[in-house]
């Protein structure tokens, strides 16, 4: 059903790859973008193509970039340029700093949908901390309904980095919805946060 559509991804481990893989499986034409020593989930089980890489990068392809790079940077513009969503799963203001910020993108191709996933969101006193898996679950909530008092522990997959790469779909297919149907010149910004998708699903 997404046939067509163009997806540029510029995430590492999980919610961001999550997010881009679920579009890839339905049809999405997805060029994930690795950094020059590779995503380094790559790595996770040794090597440099895990099983947990595999199974949230399937159907994509991918190319090594550096954004910092004036001859990557150009390359990188270009797929900018043809893309129907960028999606980056980086702290609040690393874009801007390898120049991939919206404002920039959004000047190359004014009706991209840029979706950007952080741990806490864009601003607030915890918009700048780090967030993986387990931290989400925590601050959320979600992990004390998992966890036994006597014995804790962290148990079960990464549901909150699967979880928000579902959430940052689900808001993707609605802006593409609201573009496509009502034929808009801008595209939407998509903002999740693995803190706030974690409490709502909580």
């Amino acid at each position: 059903v997404l046939q067509g559509v163009r997806v540029l991804e510029h995430g590492t481990f999980i919610t961001g790859p999550a997010a881009s893989m679920l579009l890839a499986d339905l049809g999405a034409d997805v060029v994930k973008v690795e950094q020059r020593e590779g995503d380094p989930f790559r790595a996770f089980r040794g090597g440099s193509y895990s099983p947990h890489y595999q199974t949230y990068n399937r159907n994509k392809k991918s190319v090594r970039l550096d954004t910092r790079d004036a001859a990557d940077l150009a390359l990188f513009d270009k797929l900018v340029a043809e893309a129907d969503v960028y999606i980056q799963n980086f702290r609040p203001g690393v874009a801007e700093k390898i120049g991939t910020g919206e404002t920039r993108l959004r000047g190359l191709n004014a009706k991209l949908i840029y979706c950007a996933i952080s741990g806490f969101g864009a601003d607030g006193p915890a918009a700048q901390r780090p967030s993986y898996d387990t931290v989400a679950q925590a601050a959320s909530g979600f992990l004390k309904l998992l966890i036994n008092p006597a014995n804790p522990r962290v148990v079960g997959p990464a549901i909150a980095d699967a979880l928000t790469g579902f959430y940052a779909a689900y808001g993707i297919l609605g802006a593409l919805y609201e573009r496509d149907k009502q034929q808009t010149t801008k595209g939407r910004r998509v903002e999740v946060s693995m803190f706030e998708a974690m409490t709502h699903f909580n």
